[in-house]
């Protein structure tokens, strides 16, 4: 009997050492894992912004971009009369009750209006030539951003220096938001 509860007490130790082990062992391999990853992660940001938002950004540091949007029914009771003439116009009480509902939301906000008050026309062809040779680098959206932007310039043909579309202006954003996130996120990783 004594020795039943002799192997009992040293399976138990046993078991109690092993466990600990292991415990100890994936504890540190999930350690390493995360810090491996976080480095990595701050290799990619610190390559991303000192390689392509960077120059993007200095590209972007002559020019000043204004823009601005109409609003045509600004108070409640402009979109009230703008959802009233709506519902008249209709012919289907189920078309008429959406449309004047919907008109009630609706602040008639246009397409902005951007342009350029000083300095040299929009670099596009620059911005392309820094994506191109840090493909590596560029994320999905700002390529797409990038290829509608130009399309957009070529198929305007005679754009003005001056004259931007909505396009340029969510490139220009972008550029600026994804400098900061990544000057934010390198500063403060480490």
């Amino acid at each position: 009997m004594e020795i039943l509860t002799l192997a009992g007490k040293v399976f138990a130790l046993i078991g109690s050492v092993v466990g600990a082990i292991i415990g100890a062992y994936k504890w540190a391999y999930r350690k390493g894992l995360k810090e491996g990853r976080r480095d990595l992660t701050y290799s990619r940001d610190c390559q991303s912004l000192e390689h392509l938002y960077a120059p993007l950004l200095s590209l972007l540091l002559d020019i000043h971009i204004s823009s601005c949007t109409l609003t045509k029914y600004g108070t409640f009771q402009q979109r009230f009369d703008h959802a009233v003439a709506i519902f008249k116009e209709r012919r289907y009480v189920k078309s008429k009750m959406k449309g004047g509902f919907a008109a009630l939301f609706d602040h008639g906000v246009s397409e902005p209006s951007v342009g350029i008050d000083y300095g040299p026309g929009f670099p596009i062809s620059e911005i392309g030539e820094v994506i191109k040779k840090q493909a590596h680098l560029a994320p999905p959206e700002l390529i797409v951003l990038y290829q509608r932007t130009s399309r957009e310039e070529y198929e305007r043909g005679g754009m003005a220096d001056d004259e931007l579309t909505a396009y340029h202006l969510e490139l220009a954003e972008h550029i600026f938001n994804q400098h900061e996130l990544l000057t934010n996120r390198v500063r403060f990783a480490k």
